[in-house]
């Protein structure tokens, strides 16, 4: 693989959202609403990277499952995603705090983060379902690019 791994990219995701994490109450004022927005801003980013990190951990996981059929990795990726729902739950936390949920943005409508706490529930029905041999690497282009505004 050339480049970072999606394991590498998860750690460095990890890393920076620790360090946030950790170097927040150093930033505590009880000054200027402005500092505090942006206080409660840094930990829901940190929140949503812990969250990505275990994402990508238990997808992962659930990969090399797929591939070996062993029980270990299939709870690894149970383990990891079961993780990713407690940092939503603490992303959706941070961010209702200072932001009404659902939301509208401008380009993807209607945004309920709270809600979408169900949707990372989902993840770990799937690892915990799948069956391992699922994933055809026949019928996987591996070599194109994403064109996510495609029609």
């Amino acid at each position: 693989m050339k480049g970072a791994t999606p394991l590498q990219i998860a750690d460095q995701l990890d890393q920076h959202a620790k360090r946030a994490l950790t170097t927040l109450p150093a930033a505590k004022s009880t000054d200027g609403r402005e500092l505090q927005a942006t206080r409660a801003d840094i930990e829901a980013m940190a929140h949503l990277g812990e969250y990505y990190a275990e994402k990508i951990r238990g997808a992962a996981a659930l990969a090399v499952y797929d591939r070996n059929s062993e029980a270990a990795s299939k709870q690894q990726a149970i383990h990891r995603l079961e993780a990713a729902v407690n940092h939503w739950r603490q992303y959706a936390q941070a961010y209702t705090s200072q932001y009404t949920s659902p939301h509208l943005y401008n380009r993807v409508g209607v945004i309920d983060i709270t809600g979408l706490t169900a949707k990372t529930q989902q993840d770990v029905e799937i690892a915990r379902s799948w069956t391992p041999g699922t994933i055809d690497d026949q019928k996987l282009n591996r070599n194109r690019p994403d064109k996510p505004f495609s029609k």
